[in-house]
């Protein structure tokens, strides 16, 4: 049977609400559509990530399954959709909590102004992109998310400090330099 022929038949059991075929869709479809979300949040998200983005996509096809038209979109383009939303949900919440949290924490940051700094922050979070909020929280290794990125250790370093000096600029935050300490929180 060719692929059409499956994803015709697949589409036909799930619209006659076979729970089965859940089972028989993630077999056809979770390969390309982990690739496809690896590709796209390269150095961003984790393999628990996409586990739990192709496990919400599932039960969110489930839920949709009388709204999905194979007219409109192939089922695996319904699918990767629903993954990828799910995966941009799963970090964004990530990044809501980590970002402010672990800035904040910082031994720069007076005591007393740390809640107002996590407040204004929390405010800055929409113009971060995912991957930049990645790489300012990340405590993975800088040669494993070059490499995850492609690019050199030394641009994500650059890209690191760039950031961080644009929030500071963005926040208003006067970091003073000791010879012993970076002229960025780290």
């Amino acid at each position: 049977m060719s692929m059409v022929n499956d994803e015709q038949d697949l589409v036909r059991r799930l619209h006659g609400d076979e729970e089965s075929v859940l089972a028989d869709i993630l077999g056809f479809l979770e390969l390309r559509t982990r690739r496809a979300l690896m590709v796209r949040f390269a150095g961003t998200a984790t393999d628990a990530d996409l586990e739990d983005a192709l496990s919400i996509a599932l039960f969110r096809l489930w839920q949709s399954r009388h709204k999905f038209d194979p007219a409109k979109a192939s089922l695996g383009t319904f699918f990767y959709l629903l993954a990828r939303n799910a995966l941009i949900d799963s970090l964004r919440e990530r990044s809501r909590s980590e970002i402010p949290d672990r800035i904040a924490e910082r031994r720069l940051v007076p005591p007393g102004k740390r809640e107002e700094l996590r407040r204004r922050l929390m405010a800055l979070l929409p113009s971060i992109s995912m991957t930049d909020r990645h790489i300012l929280v990340t405590t993975e290794p800088d040669a494993e998310l070059a490499a995850k990125m492609n690019i050199s250790e030394g641009a994500l370093r650059v890209k690191r400090h760039r950031l961080r000096k644009r929030l500071r600029q963005q926040l208003g935050i006067a970091v003073e330099v000791n010879s012993d300490e970076h002229d960025y929180p780290d």
